[in-house]
């Protein structure tokens, strides 16, 4: 396993992906509802790849075998990820023969991260991107900026 030292982040600028302690992130994504179906494309295309996901304390990775430009496509997917649900903190970075996606998210957010390490099952059952807002949504609680601003419109 590598140190913290060496992990590379998703390529986040100045520690966006490592939020301050002191600066609490809400726990709401701001994707724009038009996106949202092209973003679960984007990761049934990494998720090709996947080899294995594990679970350790506060978080999960999926650990992809290396292809060709995945390890820069996954850190764009985490970037642009983050982007849209800051409360999350996520780590691409090579293992060996692998490449590592890490996520981790404070206790209040330990629902949705559940979700999102089941993510390439869910995906891979539906394409129903309702169903899977439904399930971050009612089953986890994570808040869609995008469906607030349709019903306050």
């Amino acid at each position: 396993m590598m140190d913290e030292s060496e992990i590379q982040s998703c390529g986040c600028d100045s520690n966006a992906c490592n939020p301050n302690d002191d600066q609490v992130e809400p726990i709401v994504c701001t994707l724009a509802g038009h996106e949202q179906a092209t973003r679960a494309d984007e990761f049934r295309v990494v998720f090709a790849h996947l080899a294995a996901t594990e679970a350790f304390p506060g978080g999960f990775r999926w650990v992809f075998s290396v292809e060709s430009d995945l390890e820069a496509r996954l850190r764009d997917l985490a970037h642009r990820e983050h982007e849209c649900c800051r409360f999350f903190d996520f780590r691409v970075f090579r293992e060996g023969d692998t490449i590592v996606w890490e996520s981790r998210a404070d206790e209040r957010a330990t629902a949705i991260l559940d979700e999102l390490r089941r993510l390439p099952e869910t995906l891979d059952s539906s394409r129903d991107t309702e169903a899977l807002k439904r399930a971050l949504g009612e089953r986890a609680g994570l808040v869609f900026a995008s469906d607030q601003e349709e019903h306050s419109g």
